[in-house]
């Protein structure tokens, strides 16, 4: 197979920081790398830039979702989308803790290195207008090649990273619960349902499936039994 084509995926993985670090002499030779939700930093990003730089780099598509990075790490990862020998074409950032200090980097990448970039995922963060402007206006320019730019769910409430920031907390009554329970988590616009181990105090990632939806799906619970209810309390900003 031709190293264009080859794809590493590494999604819902305790990657960390050092992990990616010490991929990165194997990295330029990938035509797509998925590192969604492997509990990444900005620390990590110096390093993705450096891949991005290579001359040697065939990588064309880098998905970052649900990571920790913030505009430090969005800073870093711009400084290689705007280097000449970039050929990235789709970067996803979906629920990165990117606000508009970071769109304002991405914007200025788009404008020293437009001739790559088509897609560019931000849902889930909070660019505020300033930042989707400064975005936008980079679409206006004619040499620019970005086809297809994501910004939905831009309230204050997707600044955190990861899967916590949608939590519900379920109240359960330990006398009376099922012992074996599952949590699902279901995220439609991006394709992915979570399923969980539930405990009394914990929840343990069992697996998440990745499809793409054709129509909006939403959760709901089944009640079997007379009397039985239901509650969610939203989760106070110590527990987030």
């Amino acid at each position: 197979m031709n190293s264009w084509k080859m794809t590493l995926d590494l999604s819902c993985n305790n990657l960390g920081d050092s992990g990616v670090e010490l991929l990165c002499g194997a990295l330029s030779k990938l035509h797509t790398l998925r590192l969604g939700q492997c509990n990444l930093t900005e620390g990590c990003c110096d390093a993705l830039a450096s891949v991005l730089r290579s001359h040697h780099s065939e990588l064309r598509e880098l998905e970052l979702r649900d990571n920790d990075l913030q505009d430090s790490g969005v800073r870093a990862l711009s400084a290689g989308l705007e280097d000449p020998h970039c050929k990235l074409q789709r970067l996803g950032l979906s629920g990165c803790g990117v606000t508009q200090r970071g769109c304002a980097s991405l914007a200025s990448a788009l404008r020293s290195n437009p001739s790559h970039l088509r897609v560019l995922d931000l849902s889930y963060n909070h660019p505020g207008d300033s930042g989707v402007r400064a975005l936008s206006a980079g679409l206006e320019d004619r040499s620019c090649k970005l086809e297809t730019l994501l910004v939905d769910h831009g309230g204050e409430i997707w600044i955190k990273p990861g899967l916590r920031k949608y939590a519900c907390q379920l109240t359960l009554d330990p006398n009376t619960a099922y012992r074996r329970l599952v949590g699902v988590f279901l995220d439609w616009p991006a394709g992915t349902l979570s399923f969980y181990s539930v405990s009394s105090d914990t929840l343990t990632h069992l697996h998440t499936f990745h499809t793409t939806f054709t129509e909006p799906l939403y959760p709901g619970f089944g009640l079997d039994f007379v009397d039985t209810s239901v509650s969610l309390c939203m989760l106070g900003e110590t527990q987030m």
